[in-house]
């Protein structure tokens, strides 16, 4: 099993992909981080040309293959725990703020697109296969170039790819939930997730934003995700405090407990604790 690289490509073109707004990294043989939860600020389109990686994708165990495509939206949890030898993809990677501007310009695509908030992949056929990987070559040609009307070629490849992903799905008989009123209130209940979680952690404050009563919205997340809301909501913070614990260590745990949203140090280790086991003291010294 393959281990994580020094620098990962999309740590590599982080600043190019904000510049360009979508870039294609080829040949990607690892994940970013393995065994330790990532969230990605960008749209990630990836085409898996062989091998295999597993993950756990929004507390999900998933299994990308050969052939299979995958969109991961931005600030989904993304924990990879091992993948082989022989994998290698293609990562087609839109920036947060480009991908605003097309979610405007080009709603009945998103809208088919929300699927993947909670199905993060499917396979493609041999022939599928080959129509995804020539759009990639097309828009990674593209994406380079420095044609005055770039990005709105860029724009229409997208388009006309997302509205193919979606007819291969219903070919290969995936039920689609875009339609269904509970996917798309687990989808916007995600998003608020992450612009709010430092502002509420309870159900009620999610539930009011919806104009639903905590009881009723909570029995429809679980429904649609087999976790309860309140799951989501730890998760989310869970996740944001490990990267904080490990990454940001010129911040002292109470400057994170304010970040966060907790009232002070002592509740948000309680809050730790119970999410994950040890402190988050216990957690920075385990990631020297």
């Amino acid at each position: 099993m393959t281990k994580r690289k020094s620098i990962h490509p999309t740590e590599q073109e982080d600043l190019r992909i904000k510049e360009r707004g979508i870039l294609v990294l080829d040949n990607v043989r690892s994940m970013p981080v393995y065994n330790k939860p990532l969230i990605y600020p960008n749209v990630v389109i990836g085409l898996n040309l062989c091998g295999r990686v597993e993950v756990e994708y929004d507390m999900q165990k998933v299994e990308f293959r050969t052939h299979d495509i995958s969109v991961v939206f931005p600030n989904h949890i993304i924990n990879a725990k091992e993948s082989s030898d022989d994998y290698r993809a293609m990562l087609l990677v839109i920036s947060a703020e480009y991908f605003e501007q097309i979610k405007r310009l080009y709603p009945i695509g998103y809208q088919e697109s929300l699927h993947f908030h909670w199905n993060a992949h499917f396979h493609l056929t041999d022939e599928q296969f080959r129509n995804i990987l020539d759009f990639f070559k097309l828009i990674r040609s593209v994406s380079y170039s420095d044609n005055p009307r770039r990005l709105y070629m860029l724009n229409q490849l997208l388009e006309v790819m997302l509205m193919l992903m979606h007819e291969y799905r219903q070919k290969n008989g995936i039920t689609s939930s875009t339609e269904s009123p509970q996917n798309l209130l687990f989808a916007k209940f995600y998003d608020a997730i992450t612009r709010h979680y430092a502002e509420s952690h309870q159900v009620d404050f999610y539930a009011s934003l919806f104009n639903l009563t905590p009881k009723h919205f909570s029995t429809v997340i679980k429904k649609q995700t087999g976790f309860p809301a309140h799951a989501w909501i730890s998760e989310y913070i869970a996740t944001q405090a490990k990267f904080l614990l490990r990454n940001k260590r010129q911040l002292t745990i109470q400057q994170i407990s304010i970040r966060l949203g907790f009232t002070d140090q002592a509740s948000f280790s309680r809050f730790f604790k119970k999410s994950t086991n040890i402190s988050p003291t216990e957690y920075r010294d385990s990631e020297l």
